[in-house]
């Protein structure tokens, strides 16, 4: 009788050993590229919409879209990122890591700048009528 050889317990659909460089390195390059062309074409498209809209609501609205497909980019780079880990693919993680990490840089200054453009309203001060209400005072101003 032939003995079996030895193999480690198998993971199911993941692979045991690292993905080739020959699909690791293209595939880490190609979805890089994809990723940014997505953030110009989604900034040209905020930039179309900022062109033809009004100055005010909708010029908000088309900034505020061309957030939210930011952060469905930088969700997608991080979820890509997991799974080349999965798969073991680690030229395809760390590009996907720099990706997240551009795009999250990137959102943070547009969350600035969007912050910068639209200051809160300033605070009332007080009216002549306005009598501070101290705690245990009972007085008229205290309802």
């Amino acid at each position: 009788m032939t003995a079996l050889p030895d193999r480690p317990p198998s993971r199911g659909w993941l692979p045991r050993e690292r993905a080739s460089a020959s699909v690791d390195i293209p595939t880490a390059v190609a979805l890089f590229i994809v990723e940014g062309l997505l953030y110009v074409a989604s900034e040209f498209m905020a930039v179309i919409g900022a062109a033809f809209s009004e100055p005010s609501a909708e010029l908000d609205a088309a900034f505020r879209a061309g957030l939210d497909r930011t952060w469905w980019l930088l969700i997608a780079a991080v979820a890509f990122a997991v799974l080349a880990g999965f798969l073991r693919a680690p030229v395809v993680v760390v590009s996907q890591v720099l990706a997240a990490v551009i795009l999250a840089v990137l959102l943070g200054l547009a969350y600035r700048s969007y912050d910068e453009a639209h200051p809160p309203p300033p605070t009332p001060g007080p009216t002549t009528a306005y009598e501070p209400c101290y705690s245990g005072s009972h007085g008229p101003s205290c309802r």
